[in-house]
């Protein structure tokens, strides 16, 4: 091969290298937007939630994003032992009903069953639950390349395993002898005693204030 052929196989050679480089680049650069935006992007959680003996049904945000039009949906119905939590439920949980926004950290519950009697009667022991939601910040077009058309919110979805079977045996943060309303109780008759004690105090310094002075008689020089 000439000088010139050698030439031209190097420099040949050199763009295949130069192409190779920006496009290991580019899916670097788009590897570091799509983690961007998974930090970035708003993350729901729906999940059983124990208040004393109550057993609910949560939805939070766990992320530092807003999301909206959220969309809640279940496998099969819910089926309570409580009059009228199923119904309640299986309406939140359809096509019917829309959360419009659920901002960073904060969560919305329902009331679902007595835990002791949903455990002791014959309901289901899971439900695969899906919560569809939006991120209003980030939008897009649903086909790139047709610019004219409208940018709309990027949705995304997370399905959940709500089993109760694996809180059945669990201890639980629960208050079966009203514990905590007995602290409350006696931290107020505590309460109450102070400020009677406080009471009397103050209305024995206002019974001394109130008492008049008594001088002592001062002895007059006698003339001599």
């Amino acid at each position: 091969m000439t000088a010139d052929e050698w030439q031209a196989v190097f420099a040949g050679a050199g763009l295949v290298v130069t192409a190779m480089a920006a496009l290991l680049a580019l899916i670097q650069l788009r590897r570091y937007i799509e983690e961007r935006e998974d930090a970035a992007r708003p993350f729901l959680v729906v999940d059983y939630n124990f208040r004393s003996i109550l057993m609910m049904i949560e939805v939070r945000n766990v992320s530092g994003a807003v999301a909206s039009n959220i969309r809640l949906s279940v496998d099969k119905p819910f089926e309570s032992h409580m009059a009228g939590r199923a119904d309640v439920l299986n309406d939140l949980f359809s096509d019917a009903y829309r959360i419009k926004q659920l901002g960073p950290g904060r969560s919305i519950h329902w009331t679902f069953d007595r835990a002791p009697d949903y455990y002791a009667g014959d309901y289901p022991r899971n439900y695969e639950v899906t919560a569809s939601y939006n991120d209003p910040r980030l939008l897009r077009r649903l086909v790139p390349w047709k610019i004219w058309t409208r940018k709309i919110p990027v949705r995304y979805a997370e399905t959940f395993d709500l089993n109760f079977e694996q809180w059945g045996q669990a201890n639980a943060d629960v208050d079966y002898d009203d514990k905590n309303w007995n602290i409350n109780h006696r931290n107020e008759t505590r309460v109450e005693q102070i400020a009677r004690g406080i009471g009397k105090i103050v209305d024995a310094l206002e019974e001394a204030n109130d008492t008049p002075r008594q001088s002592m008689p001062i002895a007059r020089r006698g003339r001599r």
